[in-house]
């Protein structure tokens, strides 16, 4: 964990404590003046006066596996008109479900598995999920 936002995250999903021995050990001591210090600026802004308020808060969006079989399958779109034909999706597709064309990229809906990464981690925001 190196940044408040990761700390807010383990707070929401429930967590009561969190570790940053790695940051510390990364980055030193200070990392931890300035979690904290980032932690407060993002409390005040949201208005939250402990972190009782937030804890916990993200379970109910969580869904078992067996609630997620039960959904419609999504596959990843890529926006012919935003793509830049970076190809980094098509790098980060373990499914090899990315494929070139004509200088932008194309999801093969037979291949995908809906997993998301491409829409994760694609620079220009281009790849959505959607339903087939």
């Amino acid at each position: 964990m190196s940044s408040y936002k990761e700390v807010i995250e383990y707070i929401m999903l429930g967590a009561t404590t969190v570790q940053l021995c790695t940051a510390i050990m990364w980055n030193g001591y200070e990392t931890v003046t300035r979690i904290i210090r980032d932690l407060e600026r993002w409390m005040d802004e949201k208005g939250y006066q402990s972190f009782e308020e937030i804890r916990g808060i993200a379970l109910k969006d969580i869904k078992t596996v067996e609630e997620l079989a039960k959904e419609l399958p999504k596959f990843a779109h890529i926006d012919k008109e935003t793509c830049v034909g970076c190809g980094t999706c098509k790098k980060i597709c373990m499914y090899c479900a990315i494929e070139e064309e004509q200088g932008t990229y194309v999801a093969r809906k037979d291949q995908c598995d809906g997993c998301g990464m491409c829409a994760q981690m694609y620079p220009a925001h281009a790849i959505s999920l959607s339903e087939a």
